[in-house]
Formats: structure tokens, sequence, C-alpha cells
């Protein structure tokens, strides 16, 4: 029973007679302050929950605008996509690829191969309507955890997160593994949890065929998409062990059976392994990083990835902002102390937030949107501590506190969605998105596919490499870090402004500016200008 139904129940035996109008104002009154004020708000919000949640899918659907925001990663997953829905395997620049998991590189060849089409609406569609099943996963997870109050309200809290919003509209991975870990654990709250009723406590519920399906559908799309799966994997086997040890049945057998199999399709499908190596190249780089440069990645990790979370990175997953120095350290270590103190009863939310932090810091680094499939459980956790804290302080100003923290997560959150949102609306979007940065690359793409010869390749400024060889269908490489066999053999050109790294290589090849080829193309950071490269002197 809810704290709400026991403080109705003890008002109802303890009231004076219903014909009383004294004994009318004295139980509303009773009721009223009895109430805890997080109750209130929850009730509130399941009151008015259908005005509240098609208010929350209007401002999503304001920010939808069927427009591609570039991005080096979308931009990878896209060129992999098209080369596998042209027949041409999962390669970029002519190679196979080992970086890119396959999961949204395959989204994408069956979306074109599906509408017959490269066009880019019918993926940002998918991804949209990727975030409304996001959000009825969260709202499973918590009404088999907590009751239907609390899954309102945590579905509500999630879809007012910035940072959740904004992924809705990325053609990226996070969207997609956000789906699969939360599915995964609605279905485990199915098939390893209780059942959480309003007016019962904790019984053993029935475990139904979409229990299963979500657990087992779950992990599979949540292993091809991101090296964070890790996390996940490991945090199942873990629990899966407890399990075992905890009682008898099939049900931990059934899992396991499942992973098997799961791991025998997933490196089927998987094309990074068709390349050298036995792993991809994040789990190589881990392996190098661990056995042969243990010093310099030790130095990496804890004196620049562990201060990153501290200095905004947690901020912006929760907040959808940074603070500033100071305050962001601490907001960080509250979100960190949260997630200690209130997921326990849930070990393994609490084993797989632990452990995404810890593969985020050790595979990738640390940003804000590698910590998008742990958003449910720390806005949970955050709720939890909130509450905890105003049942803790002196009741003349707990009310006041406990609301005005709410309020600044809250606004926070509202601002950066309405500013997302405006970002979405304006036309032409290019002009806004990234301050302006790409407003010319669809021209300068143009420029690249009519004067570079298939092929040729082309050093480029960061982060339009990857952009540019989507859009131009030509072999645009990054300076310092992509390289082709035979380069000296191949055309080469060279797309201004020129970075310090392209020089560096430029020199390092033997080769200087030649003649400019075609027409400039103006961009906010100057004229892009493509040159021939010449080799010798």
């Amino acid at each position: 029973m809810s704290q709400v139904e026991q403080v109705h129940a003890s008002a109802h035996w303890s009231a004076p007679p219903q014909g009383s109008a004294v004994g009318v104002v004295a139980r509303a009154t009773s009721l009223a302050s009895a109430i805890p004020l997080s109750e209130k708000i929850i009730e509130i919000a399941f009151t008015y929950r259908k005005r509240i949640l098609a208010g929350l899918l209007l401002v999503y659907l304001l920010g939808f605008n069927a427009q591609w925001r570039p991005t080096p990663d979308s931009a990878l997953y896209l060129t992999i996509g098209r080369n596998l829905f042209e027949g041409n395997g999962f390669t970029y620049h002519g190679e196979v690829n080992r970086l890119s998991y396959p999961g949204t590189p395959l989204l994408v060849a069956a979306s074109f191969r599906l509408f017959r089409s490269e066009s880019l609406t019918p993926l940002l569609i998918e991804m949209f309507l990727g975030g409304v099943i996001a959000l009825a996963l969260v709202y499973r997870l918590f009404l088999l955890h907590d009751g239907q109050k609390m899954a309102v309200w945590m579905t509500i809290g999630v879809g007012l997160c910035a940072l959740f919003h904004r992924y809705c509209y990325e053609l990226l991975s996070d969207m997609p593994f956000f789906i699969g870990a939360i599915g995964f654990f609605a279905g485990w709250e199915g098939v390893f949890g209780s059942r959480i009723t309003n007016s019962a406590p904790a019984t053993q519920r029935r475990v139904h065929w979409y229990d299963w399906a979500l657990l087992v559908a779950g992990l599979l799309i949540a292993i091809v998409m991101r090296p964070q799966m890790w996390a996940l994997l490991f945090a199942t086997v873990v629990m899966l062990g407890v399990e075992f040890k905890r009682r008898a049945g099939r049900k931990p057998l059934i899992l396991l059976a499942a992973i098997i199999v799961i791991g025998a399709i997933v490196w089927t499908i998987n094309r990074r392994h068709h390349g050298a190596g036995f792993f991809g190249r994040y789990e190589d780089a881990i392996i190098w990083n661990i056995t042969q440069n243990s010093s310099q990645f030790a130095h990496r990790v804890f004196l620049e990835y562990i201060p990153r979370l501290f200095d905004g990175v947690l901020s912006q997953t929760l907040f959808g902002c940074r603070f500033g120095i100071g305050l962001d350290a601490l907001v960080g270590a509250a979100i960190i102390a949260a997630a200690v103190m209130f997921l326990k009863a849930e070990p393994i939310w609490r084993l797989w937030v632990g452990l995404l932090f810890l593969t985020t810091i050790v595979a990738t680094e640390p940003i804000d949107r590698y910590f998008l499939a742990a958003l449910p459980m720390l806005v949970y956790a955050w709720w939890k501590a909130v509450v905890w804290l105003h049942e803790r302080l002196p009741k003349a100003w707990a009310g006041y506190a406990f609301l005005l923290i709410l309020g600044i997560g809250g606004g926070t959150n509202i601002a950066r969605t309405l500013i997302f949102t405006t970002e979405q609306r304006r036309v032409p979007f290019l002009n806004s998105y990234m301050q302006g940065h790409f407003a010319s690359i669809y021209a300068v793409a143009e420029l690249v596919s009519q004067q570079v010869p298939p092929d040729g390749y082309v050093l480029a400024p960061p982060r339009s490499p990857r952009i540019l060889t989507y859009l131009s269908r030509r072999n645009v490489l990054e300076p310092t870090t992509e390289h082709l066999s035979n380069e000296r053999s191949r055309p080469a050109f060279v797309l201004q402004p020129m970075n310090e790294p392209a020089r560096d290589r430029l020199v390092a090849m033997g080769g200087h500016l030649g003649k400019e080829v075609g027409p400039s193309v103006p961009g906010k950071d100057g004229a892009w200008i493509l040159n021939q490269v010449d080799w010798g002197s």
C-alpha cells in the first residue's frame, strides 16, 4: 500500500461522522498535511498524465524537421550502411571497417532497402519513433518496478531530459542502444523481478512471453550497437550467477542459453571481424593500452577522463547544462552518490550504471550521450535522493528546498529543450546548426565530387572528412588518423582552410600545394578551397 493510500485509510478509520461539516474539514486538513509533498507531486502528475504526456509529445513533434544533423559518427554509419545496401560490404574508404559496431549501419542499409531510396527522411522518422518506443519501455520498466504512478512520473522525468530529447533526432547509435538496454531491463524486471501493486506488497509475478522477448531482443540490439554493450553483458553474467545461487529453476539457464545464441548470431553478422584481429578496434585498443601502454593509459583515465566527469559531463547528462566551475563537481558527486545510495534495491541497475561508467572511460571517453542508456536509473536515483533530503531537512523550509531543487533540474532541461527546438525550426537549418559551421557543406561536397576522381582522395579540416565522404562519395581523410594504400600513386587534393596536421602530413609525404581546382565555396571560417597536390620538387 502506498503512503497516500495509507493516509486515506487512517483518515477513514479515525474520521468523525460523515454528516459532520467539521469532520469533513478536519479530514481534508489532516489528509493534506499528512501526505508527503513528493507523493502530492506524483499524484498531480498521475491525475493529469494524459495532458502532460500529450504536451510532451507536441514538444517532440515541434522539434522534428526531417533534416540530417551532420556529425562525423553519423556520417560513418551512413557511409557503411550505404555500402552494405549497394553490395560493397561493411566497408569505409574501400576497406573493411573495424571501428563501427554493425547495428546502426545495418539499420541504415535495411531502411534504404525497405524504402528503395537513400533518402534520410525515413531514417529520421524511425529514430524519432524510436524515442517514443524508448519512453514506452521506460514506462514498462517502472510499472513493474514501482507501480503505475511512479511509471508515469519517471516517463515524464526522462522525457523532459534535454539529453534524451536531443538524441531522438540524431542518426547515431545512442537511441537504438537505449532501446536495447532499457528493453532488456524491462524484460529482466518481468522475468526475474517482482510484481509491484499500489495495494499490496511485492509478490512474484507471472512471466509473459513478451517479458522474455524484451529480455532477449533488448540484449541482442544493445550488443550490436556500441562498445558499452560490454557493461551490459558483464552485469548480466554477474547477476545470472546471483540468480543461480538464489533460486533453482530454468530461468537463468534459459537466459544463459539465449546469451550463447545471441553471441553466435552477433559473431556471424558482425562484419568488423572479417578484417585482421579477433576483436574490433575498440577492443584491440583497450587490450593494447592495458598491455603495452599502461602508464599513459592510466594517466589519461585518472587525470583526464575521470576529472572530466566532474567538469560538466555528469551535469549535462542529467540537467542538460553546465553549472560552472565548482558547482559541476558538486553536482557530479551528488549524482554518483545518489546512484550508489538509491539503486541498491536493484543490484543489476547499480552494477549496470557502474560498469557503464567504467567501460565508457576505458573504451571511449566521457561524453554525456554515452550515458544516455543509464538516464532512467539516474533520474530515478536523483528523485529518491531529493525525497530523502526533503524528509531530513527542517520542516519550516524543507518544502521550499524540495521544490527549488526540482525546479532547477526541470527548468534547465526545459530551457535546453526549447533552445534545441528553436534551432530545429530555423530555416535554412544548417545556418544555425553548429553555429553555421556546416552551412555550406553540401556545396563543398559537390565541389569535391566534381573535381576529385573516384580513386583519388582529399585531406580535409577536422570534423568534415566523414561528412564529406558520405555526401561526395569520395575518399576524404582526416590528416592525422586516416590513411589509404598507395597514397602517392593516387590523385591527391587538399581542402583548405588547411590546419597544421594537414601541412605536416603533406610535408612528410613529400608533396606540396598545387593549383586550385574548381571554384571556392564561402564558409563560416573562411572560403573552402580545393587544391591539387603536386609530388616532389
